[in-house]
């Protein structure tokens, strides 16, 4: 008996299963159509002008254990990995025009922990199950919903809770749109001047409590902030 499994079944993918395959039964699961409940997804509003900046400021506002994020051109992968490791991120690239050796090389560099990052095409977000993913950011909104759903269900599986950052413009309303019918649901939207708002409360209120004045680190002191898990004031 053999059996043939695909994330996706494409016509070149069908005309190899022909070759292989005598008087097959096709047995196709529905697409999800539906976020986890373990996963926190939000949408934050930017421009195209601060992106990677408000990308790196988003990485220190929520210390990641592990995370892929996901851009829509590979052009933009090289990029965002680039720019990462020039403010001490540890990032491995994986998209399709990678030799294949090269993709299990990152995605194996990746799993054993010598990267915290994966800057990634949608050849990551179906069929790979990174165990521990403790985040998902989507550096642009995808194109297809379905797409959407696939790309954060890399976190928050096998009952662990995981979340879900999307960075937005005014062009990508109709996309976002397009998501929230795909799911079923609306998804939750904000700005960075409430997120840094809002971490700024919280600092205050610990330092009320506490009694303590908080240690306030230098921008370009960047490991120690994210060991320490202080808001910086460049936020």
């Amino acid at each position: 008996q053999t059996l043939f499994f695909s994330a996706t079944l494409s016509s070149e993918i069908r005309n190899i299963g022909k070759d292989f395959l005598i008087n097959p039964k096709e047995i196709t699961i529905n697409p999800y159509s539906s976020m986890s409940e373990n996963i926190d997804s939000t949408f934050i509003k930017t421009n195209s002008k601060n992106k990677m900046n408000d990308l790196k400021k988003l990485l220190y506002i929520d210390p990641v254990k592990s995370a892929v994020i996901f851009c829509n051109r590979k052009a933009d992968i090289d990029k965002v990995s680039k720019f990462l490791k020039k403010n001490n991120f540890k990032t491995l690239p994986l998209h399709g025009d990678m030799e294949q050796n090269l993709r299990i090389k990152s995605l194996e560099k990746f799993k054993d922990k010598s990267a915290e990052m994966l800057i990634a095409s949608d050849v990551a977000s179906r069929g790979i199950d990174i165990d521990g993913l403790s985040h998902v950011f989507n550096y642009d909104v995808p194109n297809n919903p379905e797409d959407y759903v696939h790309r954060i269900g890399r976190t928050g599986r096998a009952g662990k809770k995981g979340k879900a950052y999307t960075l937005f413009d005014e062009k990508d309303s109709k996309a976002i749109i397009s998501i929230e019918k795909f799911v079923k649901q609306k998804i939750k939207k904000t700005t960075f001047d409430k997120i840094i708002s809002s971490q700024k409360s919280t600092r205050i209120n610990k330092k009320n409590r506490n009694k303590t004045k908080p240690t306030l680190l230098p921008e370009e002191n960047y490991l120690n902030f994210r060991e320490s898990g202080k808001i910086p004031d460049f936020l």
